[in-house]
């Protein structure tokens, strides 16, 4: 991720497409799932604590976690064990969510925790 004037974007350096950037971010968030894992991952919690707190089941979480970690909503970690047995463990990095529309179409912010950057994903209007 680069940083550009406006924060960092996850298209100024052209290596991953502003378009799927925004469609992966709006289909997350129209997942009811996917919002009670990013609701409820305020604190680190691995895949099991997530779907126990989500009332969901175990191989549903993990196929959102997956669609939620290729979105700036969600960021995994390692969570070490002192016996050795380190698992992943998953917390929203969302505090707020903006849709932006501009002559030269949306952009979506997701702004994080106080210390967190805005993540701003541009989208291009396509031609259709």
């Amino acid at each position: 991720m680069q940083q550009s004037s406006d924060g960092p974007s996850f298209a100024d350096d052209g290596t991953r497409d502003p378009d799927a950037d925004t469609q992966a971010v709006f289909e997350a968030l129209a997942d009811p799932d996917c919002r009670m894992i990013v609701g409820a991952a305020t604190e680190p919690m691995t895949a099991g604590e997530l779907a126990e707190a989500c009332e969901i089941p175990l191989s549903t979480t993990y196929r959102k976690i997956d669609r939620l970690a290729a979105t700036p909503l969600l960021e995994k970690r390692t969570r070490l064990d002192m016996d050795g047995n380190h698992s992943a463990e998953y917390i929203s990095r969302v505090e707020d969510v903006s849709v932006c529309f501009e002559s030269i179409g949306a952009a979506i912010e997701v702004t994080g925790p106080e210390d967190e950057a805005t993540v701003s994903i541009p989208r291009r209007v396509s031609a259709d």
